[in-house]
């Protein structure tokens, strides 16, 4: 299990790399619309923070004014 664990975290950090050197801001939503990702360069064009969206429902930052 903890080989299983070891190879989802190097999975998710070579993830974010590669979506931290796109120039495109990119924002990753699952089936619900809930955030799972957000790349550095939408964190730059837009002046969100990842830690700020992680998590939440789109619908609820619409309404919200985000």
């Amino acid at each position: 299990m903890e080989k299983t664990e070891n190879s989802r975290t190097l999975l998710e950090r070579n993830i974010d790399s590669i979506l931290d050197v796109l120039s495109d801001g990119i924002y990753i939503t699952d089936h619900a619309g809930k955030t799972l990702k957000v790349n550095t360069m939408y964190e730059r064009l837009t002046g969100l923070k990842k830690e700020d969206l992680a998590g939440r429902g789109v619908q609820d930052l619409v309404q919200e004014g985000v």
